[in-house]
């Protein structure tokens, strides 16, 4: 009996042995593989996170330049001219009326309550003068390049400031009596600068409409050809529409 006894000891000693090392050697591989696996998921968690944040900003990032290229607008614009300095070349002459046109194209970049506004237009003016009992006028036009800042208020009402840079087109002076023309652009110089002061309403449907002063603040002649230092000043309504909004 003591035999038997001590043989199954032995045996069962051999077999918790043999579970042990089979146990250990399993499981520690098992403990191992999942604690990669776990740490795997873990990296490709906070890496999906990390490119769910890239993706949220490349989104954000998008809605704002879509945003902004939205609030982009192009168009046409026209309006009146009225001439409110004495622009003739001549010693005592007497001024009688003025009139004029312009029209052009136009961009406006909008920016929360602030507007800029890059415009190229074609400016006609034309001037009635009484010259020793000779009706003439003066007619002068000009390429002109306004850059608006634009101050919206609630309702579409925005108040308009910017400078205005033009370049001389053409200029003469005709006589009524014999239909005689004159050219005098060699007189003017090519180019002026001016502010524009003014205020304006967007309208629905694309339409614009505002008036402004523009003030002229370089002299319009030449001083080798004319002694008088000339400012071009005037009033214009406009009335503009955009084509895309």
């Amino acid at each position: 009996m003591m035999i038997k006894w001590k043989k199954l000891s032995l045996f069962s000693n051999l077999l918790n042995k043999s579970l042990f090392f089979t146990f250990t050697n399993v499981s520690l591989p098992l403990t191992r593989f999942f604690r990669n696996e776990l740490f795997k998921y873990q990296s490709i968690h906070i890496n999906f996170e990390t490119m769910k944040n890239k993706i949220k900003i490349l989104i954000f990032g998008l809605l704002l330049t879509s945003g902004s290229l939205m609030a982009q607008e192009f168009g046409i614009k026209g309006g009146v001219n009225i001439p409110t300095s004495d622009a003739v070349i001549g010693d005592n002459l007497e001024q009688s009326g003025a009139s004029g046109y312009h029209a052009g194209i136009f961009a406006k970049f909008k920016f929360a309550f602030i507007g800029i506004s890059p415009e190229l237009q074609y400016s006609f003016q034309t001037i009635d003068f009484n010259d020793g009992g000779d009706n003439k006028n003066q007619e002068s036009a000009y390429l002109d390049l306004p850059v608006m800042l634009r101050f919206y208020l609630p309702g579409g009402l925005n108040f308009q400031l910017g400078p205005q840079f033009g370049y001389l087109m053409s200029a003469k002076q005709i006589t009524h009596s014999n239909d005689d023309e004159i050219d005098i652009k060699d007189e003017l110089l090519n180019s002026n600068i001016s502010v524009n002061l003014g205020i304006g309403w967007d309208l629905p449907f694309g339409l614009d409409v505002y008036g402004r002063y523009n003030i002229g603040i370089s002299d319009v002649n030449d001083p080798s050809s004319v002694s008088t230092a000339i400012q071009n000043s005037m009033i214009q309504i406009s009335l503009a529409y955009s084509l895309k909004k």
